[in-house]
């Protein structure tokens, strides 16, 4: 009788003890946390810009819930949606694959006709990869090509090319090409040589007919600032100028720009590899399709999904992400894939295996560089509680950012609990969408977003957010 007495008189403690935690937790007047309106009052953010939901994953109900039904545009936390659909439909193990064919005939190490460089929608064919094939050519005993080389982009359907902000040469706005080759971009490196008052100067990657000064003039100046004032002029691709000087102090920098001439692109990386392998080669590289004749060579496969999920989301990649988005679609359509095609399919997916209602989440393109997408927090917090519960589950939370550790969240630490947390930016919007393990041991699902004026330092507000999530009791 004592000891049911005693385990009594344990639980009503605990009861107790709870109890007081629970109303330890300060609500402001408008129904929010007072950690977060305050917040938001100090940045003269009004609580009308602000959309939030939280979900306790462990007894599927929210606890925190405002504007959750509003529409938002999502940012780059749509990544999490187009992952998660990636890994779901396509699998972790699935891998894109890129064909080498050619239509005519092979003699003494002579290919006499042309070769097809047939693109399967690998997001990350880069020039190492470009190496290695070339170096298999060589390896299957191939010492000259007499044709051109053949370039087959017709998985995916042409496109104008992403001008989102008018930044046209810059990498994220690259859009989806299903033979991409190193993301059409250059990098140049600066590497500062402080004794001789200079940095050294050199380009990635091998391509022939590009020219530029072997070195720029070191000056002081804001490490931040580096690009301004090194005055670069990439109007020109094959002749990048600098008109400024490199700051000095700031170490190893690059600076990355894209050619948009994707044909010249891959001819000058392909004529300067065929070279280095010793291979003769003096055709041109031509946009066409497979001949249906051509003979199959080898296929280069790409990494697998999982990969290229992580690197999607660890460092919000746009390409990575359009690729996986259009990928969707492979499996009803082989040729001219277009987003519209997408869509549909991730729209079955979120009624089908998610349980939304139809159009909840609109995507766009699958990066989040865009205004046309919309979701809302009650949306994004129940896609986030199904793939917590996926089968691929530890593929994709894993793919999150870390909050003080890696990715887009290396330097918002978390003092307390752990946060994966994929965030999202555009002008006027900052978004965040993830899984918060709390100082309780319990994980919640948690989507912010706050649009419109004086989001700019919007991060507080989101990490506020965060803050309450870890001392939830």
């Amino acid at each position: 009788m004592k000891k049911i007495q005693l385990f009594s008189f344990s639980r009503l403690l605990i009861g107790v003890a709870s109890a007081c935690a629970m109303t330890s937790v300060a609500w402001g007047s408008n129904g929010l946390p007072m950690e977060i309106e305050k917040t938001l009052s100090a940045l003269e953010i009004h609580r009308n810009q602000f959309a939030v939901n939280v979900i306790d994953l462990e007894h599927s109900k929210s606890v925190l819930a405002w504007q959750a039904d509003k529409p938002v545009i999502p940012a780059s936390s749509v990544k999490i949606v187009t992952t998660l659909a990636a890994l779901e439909t396509l699998g972790p193990a699935f891998q894109w694959k890129t064909g080498f064919y050619h239509d005519g005939t092979i003699q003494k190490g002579v290919l006499k006709g042309n070769l097809y460089f047939v693109g399967g929608g690998d997001p990350r064919y880069v020039a190492e990869h470009l190496w290695r094939d070339v170096h298999t050519l060589k390896a299957m005993g191939i010492r000259k090509i007499t044709g051109n080389l053949i370039v087959d982009r017709t998985l995916f359907a042409s496109t104008s090319g992403s001008s989102f902000d008018g930044q046209t040469h810059r990498p994220y706005n690259l859009d989806a090409d299903a033979a991409l080759f190193n993301f059409n971009s250059v990098v140049i490196r600066f590497i500062p040589d402080e004794a001789a008052g200079v940095a050294h100067v050199s380009a990635l990657p091998l391509q022939t007919g590009i020219r530029l000064p072997k070195t720029v003039a070191l000056a002081s100046g804001w490490c931040l600032g580096w690009r301004n004032q090194l005055k670069a002029d990439v109007s020109d691709p094959l002749k990048p100028t600098f008109k400024g000087t490199f700051v000095k102090g700031c170490g190893e920098r690059s600076l990355t720009y894209v050619v948009k001439d994707r044909d010249s692109y891959l001819a000058r990386s392909f004529a300067a590899q065929m070279k280095e392998a010793g291979i003769a080669w003096n055709g041109h590289v031509k946009a066409g399709i497979k001949s249906a004749k051509a003979v199959k060579l080898f296929e280069s496969a790409s990494d697998d999904v999982a990969t290229t999920v992580r690197l999607t989301n660890k460092f919000s990649n746009n390409i990575l992400a359009r690729h996986l988005f259009l990928s969707l679609a492979m499996s009803q359509k082989t040729s001219n894939i277009r987003y519209e095609d997408a869509r549909g399919v991730m729209e079955h997916w979120l009624v089908q295996k998610v349980g939304l209602a139809p159009h909840t989440i609109t995507v766009d393109n699958g990066s989040g560089l865009s205004r046309q997408s919309q979701v809302t927090a009650n949306a994004m917090t129940k896609v986030l509680a199904y793939g917590a519960r996926s089968p691929w589950s530890h593929e994709w939370i894993a793919s999150f950012p870390i909050a003080g550790f890696d990715g887009t969240m290396k330097h918002r630490p978390l003092n307390g609990g752990v946060a994966h947390m994929k965030t999202g930016l555009l002008n006027g919007v900052k978004t965040m969408a993830g899984i918060v393990q709390a100082t309780n041991g319990r994980r919640y699902a948690v989507f912010a977003s706050l649009e419109g004026k004086n989001v700019s330092k919007g991060d507080e507000v989101l990490d506020a957010v965060t803050r309450w999530i870890v001392k939830t009791p």
